[in-house]
C-alpha cells in the first residue's frame, strides 16, 4: 500500500483495545488506497455494498499506483515522474489538490480484472442475500426454553442458555445467537451446537452459533429463506445483510473487454504517451 501525504488527502487512525477488549478505531473514513478503490468500483458501475470493506481490499492487494497523475481544476497536469512521491507540474509546482485523479489504462485494466474477481467470489454468498428490511421479521426470541415439543419424553423440556434468537425451518425449530451457547435436556443432556464463521473478505470472519430443536418456534421462516443454510439465515440475522458488504455486476457494468475495445465512455485523456482514464474521486 502506498501512502501520498498531499493536501486533503491524510488521515490519522489510532487503534487500541477498550475495557471489553474490542478494537477501537478513530477514523471512520477509509484510508486513501480505499477510497480510491471504492471510487473506481463506482466509476466501473459496479453494485457496492454499503459496507465493503475496501482498506480490507486494498491492503490485501498488490495494487501499484505509480503513474497516477493529477489534473487541477485549471487542467495543468502533475506527474510524479521521479518516484519522490511530490506531484508537481512542469514548473515545479505542488499539486494543490482539490482536482481529479488519473489511471493509466494498464491500471484501470488490473483494478477491473479484481473487482471482476471480486464479484465472482461474492456471487456464492449473494445468493442467499436477504433484505435488511425483511430481516427483522424473520426470528423471534429471545428464549430460553421450548414451549411445544413436537416429540415428548423425559429429556423435554429442552433449554438454552444463554437465551437465543429463534424462527421456525419446516419440522426443527433454529435456535441461534452470536456467542457460544448450551442446548440442553432435561435429563443433564446436551444437543449440539455449531459453531460456523463466515468470512467475507480474508482477514474478516464472523462467527454464527446455532442449533436444530424438534420444537415449534416463531416466526415460521417463509420461502425462499427456507431453503437457504440455517447458517447463513442466522448469521445475517444477527450482523445484516450479506449484500451489505459484497459487490456484484449489473449490465451497466464496465468490463475489462470494454476497457479493452475503448468502449467504457469514461473521460479519457492523453499524457506521455499513455491513455488515462479519470477518476470521479477529488483528490
Amino acid at each position: 500500500m502506498s501512502i501520498r501525504m498531499i493536501p486533503n488527502a491524510a488521515r490519522l487512525t489510532v487503534l487500541g483495545s477498550g475495557w471489553s477488549e474490542t478494537t477501537l478505531e478513530s477514523g471512520d473514513a477509509f484510508t486513501e488506497d480505499g477510497e480510491l478503490l471504492g471510487e473506481v468500483a463506482d466509476d466501473l458501475c459496479y453494485d457496492i455494498g454499503d459496507d465493503v470493506d475496501w482498506d480490507l481490499i486494498a491492503g490485501d492487494s498488490d495494487i501499484a499506483w505509480d503513474d497516477i497523475i493529477y489534473t487541477d481544476d485549471e487542467g495543468n497536469i502533475y506527474d510524479d515522474l521521479d518516484g519522490d512521491g511530490i506531484w508537481t507540474d512542469e514548473l515545479g509546482n505542488e499539486y494543490p489538490g482539490g482536482g481529479t485523479q488519473w489511471l493509466t489504462e494498464d491500471q484501470l485494466l488490473g483494478l477491473s480484472d479484481m473487482m471482476e474477481g471480486l464479484a465472482q467470489d461474492d456471487a456464492a454468498y449473494m445468493q442467499y442475500s436477504i433484505p435488511n428490511e425483511v430481516l427483522p421479521s424473520l426470528y423471534g426470541g429471545k428464549v430460553g426454553a421450548e414451549t411445544n415439543p413436537t416429540i415428548t419424553g423425559s429429556d423435554r423440556p429442552h433449554t438454552y442458555t444463554p437465551a437465543v434468537w429463534c424462527f421456525q425451518k419446516g419440522s426443527s425449530g433454529i435456535i441461534f445467537l452470536d456467542e457460544p451457547f448450551y442446548h440442553g435436556t432435561a435429563t443433564g443432556g446436551s444437543i449440539t451446537v455449531y459453531d460456523e464463521a463466515i468470512t467475507i473478505r480474508d482477514g474478516s470472519s464472523k462467527a454464527v452459533y446455532w442449533s436444530s430443536c424438534t420444537t415449534q418456534l416463531s416466526p415460521v421462516l417463509p420461502s425462499p429463506y427456507s431453503g437457504y443454510p440455517e447458517a447463513y439465515v442466522c448469521w445475517q440475522c444477527l450482523y445484516g445483510s450479506f449484500s451489505d458488504a459484497l459487490i456484484s455486476k449489473n449490465d451497466n457494468t464496465i468490463t475489462s473487454e470494454d476497457i479493452k475495445n475503448g468502449t467504457t465512455g469514461l473521460p479519457t485523456m492523453t499524457f506521455g504517451g499513455k491513455t488515462y482514464y479519470a477518476v470521479s474521486t477529488k483528490a
